[in-house]
């Protein structure tokens, strides 16, 4: 999940959304050459573009593998999705693993990273340059947004039916099958967690564990997308009024605001709006891209006080600041250009549906609900978005038959609130709630919360999780 940008930034999604995928058409899928890349090994893998046509045309999914660090007590591969939708499953291998994930997971298992279809190093979607475009409003904003789309879908629109999260799942079937493993291990964060549900939903039988971190529930993502827009705009802003009241409590930490942070930022914001912020160097950063930043912040306390040196320096009048905080929301590069992370998160969640039906009361609503990421653009881009090849549509009860999931929430969690946790816990027909108390986006990883390493390596290895409902304190590094 990510935050909401404004109107700028739903134009920049809506143009950069979809691309001409690389298409492979003489490779039967289900086998993995693996070669070395680095410390790792790396292998392609060839899966249908369209599922229910497996002898037709094929996109290829990378594989990234990070070996067993003790191969004499290996039990198998895990999987792993770091979310968005669009975000790399082999970037969070290959340059977070070992830092990621705990001691004891890491010595008992390959850890497996790819990129879903569409997505990385994995078919693609992209077609238009990394420029960002002018900020519009209005009648103009929902013009630009249809034209730019139905240029888009010209160019792609072949491939946009197929990039869901039901085709990923069965894509990461034939993984499993290819890495040679009876059944799926696998951990996801945030949106990861709506591709692992729908795979068991789909293949509850072939479940060894899951781990859902960051939890969305199904009946939001796929369906009531207006709630999920109302639960990330609230969840956004208590995280902001969280950080808030962290100032205040600790000034000399957060030197933002002389006190009132909230009136310090919503002059700050105004200001930005009327005149955007210079970057030495770099182009001026706008009030999208300003909230952009904060809310990239907001992931985690932990960069609250690069937040506030930030805003402080923007107050100054100097964005530089802001610039490496937005950028991890864009997906832009040093070098200006941007990764197809935003390309892709807008074609998978127009993809899986839950449409928008009166796009303008909603950010009416959005706006009233949090001032500073509500967003006012009244703009949908999935309405001009072509329907997907297979639409799914999750049930009252969901992975029947499967073992117990974990299913993991933090108290505080600004981008997947904690009631999208309680909900999909109790649509898993076997689902056991986690929670830890803090203010981060997802619980697990990084040795943050010793309760939750433990447990997670624990149902991961020995397949027993923790207690239905257990409760994890506020995490030691973090206070």
């Amino acid at each position: 999940m990510s935050t909401r940008r404004g109107v700028a930034a739903t134009l920049v999604v809506a143009l950069l959304a979809a691309g001409c995928a690389a298409v492979v058409r003489d490779r039967l899928p289900g086998t993995l050459g693996w070669s070395t890349c680095g410390a790792f090994q790396c292998a392609r893998l060839a899966v249908p573009l369209n599922h229910a046509d497996p002898a037709g045309e094929k996109i290829e999914i990378s594989v990234l593998r990070r070996p067993a660090e003790d191969p004499e007590h290996r039990i198998g591969a895990l999987v792993m999705n770091p979310g968005g939708p669009g975000g790399s499953g082999i970037e969070l291998v290959r340059d977070s693993g070992a830092e990621f994930v705990d001691a004891q997971t890491r010595a008992r298992f390959d850890l497996i990273g790819f990129d879903p279809r569409g997505v990385g190093q994995s078919a693609p979607v992209r077609c238009l340059p990394d420029e960002d475009l002018p900020f519009v409003r209005g009648a103009a904003a929902v013009d630009q947004v249809r034209e730019v789309t139905a240029r888009c879908v010209q160019r792609a629109g072949h491939v946009l039916p197929y990039l869901t999260t039901a085709a990923t799942a069965r894509d990461m079937d034939l993984l499993r099958a290819a890495l040679g493993e009876e059944k799926l291990t696998y951990y996801g964060a945030s949106y990861g967690t709506a591709l692992g549900t729908v795979y068991a939903d789909l293949f509850p039988g072939r479940v060894r564990a899951l781990v859902l971190d960051g939890p969305l529930d199904p009946a939001t993502w796929f369906g009531d997308r207006s709630r999920l827009d109302r639960l990330n705009a609230t969840g956004f802003q208590q995280a902001l009024e969280a950080f808030f009241a962290g100032c205040r409590r600790n000034p000399a930490a957060c030197r933002f605001g002389a006190g009132d942070p909230a009136a310090a930022l919503d002059r700050l914001l105004a200001r930005i709006g009327a005149r955007p912020l210079p970057v030495p160097g770099g182009a001026p950063v706008d009030r999208a891209e300003a909230v952009a930043a904060i809310g990239s912040a907001l992931y985690d306390k932990a960069a609250w006080p690069s937040l506030a040196a930030a805003l402080q320096r923007a107050d100054a009048g100097d964005g530089t600041g802001l610039r490496p905080l937005s950028n991890q929301q864009s997906g832009r590069r040093p070098d200006g250009s941007r990764d197809n992370s935003t390309d892709a998160r807008l074609a998978i969640r127009c993809g899986d549906g839950g449409r928008v039906a009166d796009p303008v009361a909603l950010a009416a609503e959005l706006k009233r609900l949090s001032p500073v990421f509500g967003d006012d653009s009244g703009v949908d881009a999935c309405r001009f978005w072509p329907g997907p090849a297979e639409r799914y549509d999750p049930g009252a009860v969901l992975a029947k038959g499967a073992p117990p999931i974990l299913v993991v929430a933090t108290t505080g969690d600004p981008a997947t609130p904690l009631p999208g946790g309680r909900a999909l816990a109790t649509e898993l027909e076997s689902g056991v709630l986690m929670m830890l108390e803090g203010n981060r986006h997802v619980a697990y990883g990084r040795d943050r919360s010793p309760c939750v390493e433990s447990a997670v390596a624990r149902y991961l290895i020995d397949l027993m999780p923790p207690a239905d409902g257990t409760q994890c304190p506020r995490e030691a590094v973090h206070p």
